[in-house]
């Protein structure tokens, strides 16, 4: 067969494979939760699940372009309710569906969301190349202006905080089989590098982005001549340090996109970078689009990240029960701040630099923070430490799909 047939193949058996995944989830969630839906028949089931998908694939992508300011200063809240809005609109057309009211389809939204992400990760089923890739490059191309290029172009994944020694064990134990394939077929290499006094990050990414890493002698700091200490996590400060060692020239200024940094390396494009939060002059919120455009990315993320809390929770508990040393407390609101890490912000990040490639973005650099904290609090080579680098070789290999 040709490949051409071949990929139409894979794609049809993936559409339809999901379809009946999404049936199931309904199926099961109206077994366990019958006063939040209602489904007759399996058959009722299959033909919801079409529906819903598509009224997703005819609304979502209009609707998303109007409304993602909205989306952004909600905190994607917003983009939860329309999702209840879409399959409670769905349990009107079809006969034998029943949903009570928008506030259950939501919560059925994020059930549904749950269990697909578990049957595709068994299924070894990327969610990612389908049907909502294709939209949303057709989609991007649209509102950027894309630069036609046979100069490929090059995305800088930072892992924080990961050591060599550390990174060559999780690839000899098996944890990161995306990057070992890179190294062992030899499209990539591993080479060890020294930092610089400072080594922590916004002295590094000073230098690597801005060519100068001189007087960031810290991450916090005392300042002499302002009398006062400085945050390199302060928006304001980190403006003023890329201010002061910015020429205009940095790594990212031809056609380039900064996401989840300290420092934008002057790219013409931003989103969630310290020094530029409070520059108004940037359309911060358009940089989004990608990840919003898919309708179910923001549940996603919202299913991950409560997973990712009751897995904190869980190693902090078994940390103490074994009294592990040396250990830092674990308790209060950090839970929730390493799922913000762990979850939110590489699905974002991802999702981003997908856009990024689709819109024909020379060069992205972006800082996948999810080990550096861990490891600050459970230890850097810890079981939980590790563990997650196996996620983040799972973004990797989407990235590489998506390619």
């Amino acid at each position: 067969m040709p490949d051409d047939g071949k990929q139409l193949t894979k794609y049809i058996a993936r559409i339809l494979t999901m379809w009946a995944i999404t049936a199931l989830a309904l199926i099961i969630i109206a077994h366990f939760f019958p006063h939040r839906l209602y489904i007759e028949y399996i058959s009722t089931a299959l033909v919801a699940a079409a529906v819903i998908g598509l009224l997703n694939a005819l609304i979502w992508p209009i609707f998303i372009r109007i409304a993602l300011p909205i989306a952004i200063y909600t905190f994607g809240l917003f983009i939860l309710i329309m999702n209840g809005i879409i399959i409670y609109l769905a349990s009107t057309f079809v006969p034998g569906f029943y949903i009570p009211s928008v506030g259950s389809a939501i919560l059925v939204t994020l059930g549904v969301t749950a269990i697909t992400t578990i049957f595709a990760g068994i299924l070894s089923i990327d969610q990612d190349d389908d049907w909502w890739s294709r939209i949303v490059q057709k989609r991007i191309r649209k509102i950027k202006e894309t630069v036609e290029t046979d100069v490929p172009g090059i995305f800088f994944l930072e892992i924080d905080g990961l050591a060599e020694p550390v990174l060559r064990r999780a690839l000899q134990d098996g944890k990161m089989p995306t990057l070992k394939r890179w190294l062992d077929t030899g499209s990539h290499k591993l080479t060890n590098w020294e930092t610089d006094l400072s080594s922590q990050t916004s002295a590094s990414q000073a230098g690597i982005l801005h060519g100068d890493n001189s007087n960031i002698p810290a991450y916090t700091y005392y300042k002499k001549s302002e009398k006062k200490m400085i945050s390199s996590g302060n928006p304001k400060v980190t403006a003023i340090l890329e201010k002061e060692r910015s020429n205009g020239n940095g790594l990212l200024v031809q056609n380039g996109a900064s996401r989840i940094n300290f420092f934008s390396g002057d790219a013409p494009s931003v989103m969630l970078t310290t020094s530029t939060i409070f520059d108004k002059s940037r359309r911060h919120a358009r940089e989004f689009y990608a990840y919003f455009l898919n309708p179910y990315n923001f549940s996603h993320t919202v299913v991950l990240y409560i997973w990712d809390v009751l897995v904190e929770l869980r190693y902090g508990l078994s940390q103490w029960l074994r009294n592990e040393q040396p250990r830092v407390s674990r308790s209060g609101a950090y839970p929730l701040m390493r799922a913000v890490m762990t979850a939110f912000l590489p699905d974002v990040g991802v999702a981003t630099l997908i856009g990024d490639m689709y819109g024909g973005t020379s060069s992205a650099y972006t800082t996948f923070g999810s080990y550096d904290e861990i490891a600050h609090h459970s230890g850097h080579e810890r079981k939980d430490a590790l563990n997650i680098l196996t996620r983040l070789d799972h973004h990797f290999l989407r990235l590489e799909r998506a390619s």
